[in-house]
């Protein structure tokens, strides 16, 4: 268990952190919370390249330290570790979830109540493809009639026009 972060350089508003004597040791699950700009993200990703063994795209220069509760400590030069992190922040939605193509890995759905809501909204989903089909096909009636109406009124226009236009004789 990672106990605290004994220095920090070339990595964002962590650079050239250390930590004040006061500062509580980090426990086994922590919650990091704080004010815009504040380092949660940057400390976020120190973590996350604790998980993936590889450095942030924005920080490729970053070193740290850190001690664990076993007095062990390593730095980012030798990442080799057997801790068991897990990161969950934007860098994690942007890896795993590619919300722009619409393409995302498996969603694991954790109640009863939540795979029922997932069937039933997966039958409205095929409920309202059966709909849209019937729309574009209803539609397409609608053109078709349309094409027909104009061209029977331009066929019976001519001899429209020329009852209205011709005098009328008397009888």
């Amino acid at each position: 268990m990672i106990k605290k972060i004994s220095k920090v350089s070339s990595f964002g508003i962590l650079d050239n952190y250390s930590p004040d004597k006061g500062l509580l040791p980090f426990n086994k699950y922590n919650i990091i919370y704080g004010w815009n700009g504040s380092g949660k993200t940057t400390l976020g990703r120190l973590f996350r390249h604790l998980e993936t063994g590889k450095p942030h795209d924005e920080f490729p220069q970053a070193k740290f330290s850190l001690e664990l509760s076993s007095g062990i400590k390593f730095s980012s030069d030798k990442p080799e570790h057997n801790l068991q992190i897990r990161v969950f922040n934007s860098d994690f939605v942007t890896d795993n979830l590619n919300l722009f193509d619409a393409k995302t890995k498996s969603i694991i759905f954790l109640s009863k109540e939540k795979i029922d809501e997932k069937k039933e909204l997966e039958a409205k989903k095929v409920e309202l493809e059966g709909k849209a089909s019937q729309l574009a096909a209803f539609e397409k009636s609608k053109r078709a009639l349309d094409i027909k109406s104009i061209k029977y009124t331009k066929t019976r226009e001519k001899p429209l026009k020329h009852f209205c236009l011709e005098p009328c004789m008397p009888m």
